[in-house]
């Protein structure tokens, strides 16, 4: 075979020195002028292959060489450069092929102009950075995280917060479509517009400018909401967050699949994870906004499939041991699990297969979540909600006074609606002191007595009630509902006045 090899390759040799040779022998037989005109058809050809294969990008879509756009279509090529400032000192580092020093200059600049404040300056050198480090992931991150956090809440009107909000969400959402293989930037969308929209002391202007911006712009065409962080018109925020983490986990996914980890940020099953909390988060802000009935039962109704249906029933690997589950477990799932295992080369019992099971239902609240879906929906719990949404609204609006006929109608609202909140508790303790062992999701329910955005709402109702009773210098009845939890949790006193100052005066009180 070698001998067949060498032999074949002395053939093509051969033929090629041929070739040469006849080319020298064509050439020699030429006059001068027309060796002239062969090698200037010969520059042509040249010329208009490299043109061709080589042409710079100007930056626009499609524009460039072949070479230009295989760069840009593997995010490879960087045709921004010219973007530097050309008067500045960064440029002469440019141009002496120095860009990561250009780059720590940038930065240190950045951080000066931050500490004071010259908000314009730093955006116009957060845009040179990216433009040496477009691929960088922590650049987008950080900026973005800055500017909706950090510098927006150095302004004093609600609708200024909300601009520079907007202006970090539409730089990590640029970074994102710069670099589409990085799963991390998409969920800094949806964390965004969902946790710092939803989320943040100023939630109730946030929310509603989201849908209806305070400054809407002639280019949106009539629409009410900004396109670049709301393009297909949703009316929630947290909808849109829903969009953006599913983004992400089609990205993760695409990644796991081609290298084994799809993400650096967090477990991979908290990860995905986040578009069904997404839903759980919209319920509960329909909830605080006083949306209740049948708009947030069947909220709650999307987040429980989300969670039950889809995200309960994902495939996850633990390569340490654990084999392939999934969390929402049914009879005969285990075996099933099992088989994939052996297809796999995975060796895993029954028993050790359950023990990571539950290990990871742990990690991600499963049980948790899957219980309070099913409690919230329960027609007793939206009537406690209702009640002491509505008792606070008519504190708020005067309506403590007390009369001969009895207390007034704050105060009535707030009581009833504790004594059904009292009523769900009891409930759920009941299963706990019940014999035998208890399921996974009875379980569960038992820490709903102590979850912290339950116990804060009943609270809060209480705060209410208690400062209704001081108004009037009366005093407290004896029973009053929720006694118990207002005296087990008076280390949560500080936060809960600060949220009852909030929640009556809003944000000139914060």
């Amino acid at each position: 075979q070698f001998e067949i090899t060498r032999t074949g390759g002395e053939i093509i040799m051969n033929k090629a020195i041929q070739d040469f040779k006849n080319a020298i022998f064509f050439l020699e037989r030429l006059t001068s002028g027309q060796r002239k005109l062969v090698y200037l058809g010969g520059i042509v050809v040249l010329m208009v292959g490299a043109i061709l294969l080589g042409a710079p990008s100007t930056g626009k879509e499609g524009s460039g060489g072949k070479l230009a756009q295989l760069r840009a279509q593997h995010q490879l090529g960087e045709s921004t450069l010219g973007k530097v400032d050309p008067s500045s000192a960064t440029m002469n580092l440019v141009l002496l092929g120095l860009r990561g020093v250009a780059a720590n200059v940038l930065w240190m600049e950045h951080e000066e102009l931050n500490k004071t404040k010259n908000w314009a300056r730093m955006e116009d050198t957060v845009r040179s950075i990216v433009t040496l480090q477009p691929h960088f992931l922590q650049v987008w991150r950080y900026h973005g995280w800055n500017l909706a956090y950090n510098v927006s809440s150095q302004w004093d009107d609600v609708r200024d917060r909300f601009f520079w909000v907007k202006k970090g969400t539409k730089f990590t959402l640029e970074g994102a479509q710069k670099n589409q293989n990085y799963a991390e930037l998409p969920w800094d969308v949806g964390r965004l517009v969902g946790h710092k929209i939803g989320r943040s002391d100023e939630w109730r202007f946030f929310r509603k400018y989201f849908v209806k911006d305070p400054d809407p712009q002639p280019g949106w065409g009539g629409r009410l909401s900004d396109p670049d962080i709301n393009p297909d018109r949703r009316d929630d925020n947290y909808l849109v967050a829903y969009d953006r983490y599913t983004d992400a986990n089609k990205i993760e996914a695409k990644i796991f699949d081609e290298r084994g980890k799809g993400q650096h940020q967090m477990m991979r099953e908290l990860f995905r994870h986040y578009p069904a909390r997404s839903l759980f988060d919209m319920a509960d802000a329909l909830h605080r906004e006083g949306t209740f009935g049948e708009v947030s039962k069947t909220a709650w109704d999307d987040a429980y499939k989300e969670w039950v249906t889809k995200y309960g029933k994902e495939v996850f690997l633990v390569e340490s041991g654990g084999g392939f589950y999934w969390l929402n477990r049914e009879e005969g799932d285990i075996e099933k699990m099992i088989a994939l295992d052996k297809k796999a080369g995975y060796e895993v019992s029954p028993t050790e297969k359950q023990r990571w099971i539950d290990a990871r239902k742990k990690v991600t609240n499963y049980p948790y979540w899957r219980s309070r879906a099913v409690l919230e929906r329960d027609d007793l719990m939206v009537q406690a909600h209702r009640e002491l949404f509505d008792g606070r609204q008519l504190y708020k609006a005067g309506r403590y006074d007390w009369t001969s006929e009895g207390p007034p109608v704050s105060v009535q609202k707030l009581r009833s609606g504790l004594e059904k909140f009292e009523e769900m508790f009891k409930r759920l303790r009941e299963k706990e002191e019940s014999e035998g062992d208890l399921s996974e999701d009875e379980k569960a329910q038992q820490l709903l007595t102590e979850d912290d955005n339950l116990v804060e709402e009943a609270m809060l109702a209480l705060m209410y009630y208690h400062k209704a009773h001081e108004l009037a210098e009366r005093e407290l009845p004896k029973d009053y509902p929720m006694k118990d939890l207002w005296e087990k949790n008076q280390d949560l006193m500080p936060t809960i006045e600060r949220e009852f100052r909030r929640d009556l005066g809003g944000l000139a009180n914060n």
